[in-house]
């Protein structure tokens, strides 16, 4: 495979630049590859911009891990370091795969290196079961509305689901940190899954930091408008849900309430939800038995 440029590329009878089996790097201010494309074809369609067939998007981070993006085409603007298309697109990172239509893809500044949008039938899958974390309740059986075990070259041991926990909303954002992490930001009818645990809600932000072993961990989830938390035994609802693992509480702000099968009802302004009790606090408000 070769390196496309504008001097050297063949010219079609259009007056088009194509080229075949083409690579692309771009770099960063010190001189190191940011970023790398990866194409079957690419044709000009206008000044800095490219229309390439079946793009593989390699993006580099300063830790030397990778983002793999791979369509079946997108429209590449070389300039201004863009790209977008309508086909799916699949972007896998360390601890998550997302996909989804209608993408598009921009590079970021030094604290926020790159961003990826998607805006139709999107998931997000991590790897990370983070549901022992949020508020400590003990393990249950598979959750009903994950999908099946699927393959993965990650997989731990036999018969394990590689992604525990799944995503979806009818858009969501993203950004790959400078640090190694991921911020996710999803936005309308969202729902996030895992082994025991639902969230429903508007909108949320979830944060991905590398773990001990390098591999990415859910770290944080700030979700908000209409939240509903379901889990074994205990189902609450508020304004917003807020979690942060290295904490020990969920906080659950604004028209807060639990109902807990063993501890009953709680409401209040906010309530927080104890790990490894099972219980909830309740801060300026009413409960029953807690």
């Amino acid at each position: 495979m070769g390196v496309i440029d504008p001097v050297f590329a063949e010219k079609e009878n259009t007056g088009k630049i194509s080229a075949s089996a083409v690579v692309i790097p771009a770099y960063d201010e010190d001189g190191r590859i940011a970023w790398e494309l990866r194409a079957s074809e690419v044709t000009s369609v206008g000044e800095d911009r490219y229309l390439a067939q079946d793009p593989v998007l390699e993006i580099l981070s300063p830790d030397q891990t990778s983002n793999l993006a791979e369509s079946d085409q997108g429209v590449f603007n070389l300039a201004e370091r863009k790209a977008e298309g309508e086909t799916r697109m699949t972007l896998k990172g360390s601890g998550f795969e997302a996909e989804g239509e209608g993408w598009s893809f921009e590079e970021r500044d030094r604290a926020k290196k790159h961003r990826f949008t998607f805006e139709e039938n999107t998931r997000i899958a991590f790897e990370h079961p983070f549901s022992e974390l949020l508020a400590g309740l003990p393990p249950a059986p598979p959750n009903p509305l994950l999908p099946p075990t699927q393959s993965s070259k990650k997989k731990k041991q036999e018969n394990t689901n590689p992604f525990p926990s799944i995503a979806y909303a009818e858009r969501f954002e993203v950004i790959s940190l400078k640090d190694g992490g991921h911020q996710f930001l999803l936005e309308g009818n969202v729902s996030v899954t895992t082994e025991n645990a639902s969230i429903f809600c508007e909108s949320a932000e979830i944060q991905l930091s590398k773990g001990s072993d390098g591999d990415g961990e859910v770290s944080g989830i700030h979700a908000t408008g209409s939240v509903n938390l379901k889990q074994l035994g205990r189902e609450c609802w508020a304004d917003q849900l807020m979690w942060d693992a290295n904490d020990s509480k969920v906080s659950l702000l604004g028209n807060a309430r639990v109902m807990d099968d063993e501890w009953g009802e709680a409401t209040g302004e906010k309530i927080l939800l104890e790990k490894g009790k099972g219980r909830a606090q309740v801060i300026g408000g009413s409960q029953g038995r807690s």
